[in-house]
């Protein structure tokens, strides 16, 4: 379906992650979690700062 030589966004990150699972692949389950983990308690640091700046303000 793709040209193998035309390499797209969506491309490079398949063949990233096929290179990364063929090679160390216990390095992506890790970074998996780890973006998870960060991306969900920024989240949450950001929202209770957020509430207590306006708890405050008030």
């Amino acid at each position: 379906m793709f040209n193998k030589h035309v390499y797209t966004g969506y491309d490079n990150h398949l063949m990233f992650k096929e290179h990364r699972e063929k090679y160390k692949p216990y390095v992506t389950d890790l970074e998996r979690y780890m973006a998870r983990f960060y991306h969900t308690f920024s989240k949450w640091v950001s929202l209770l700062v957020y509430e207590s700046t306006y708890i405050y303000t008030c």
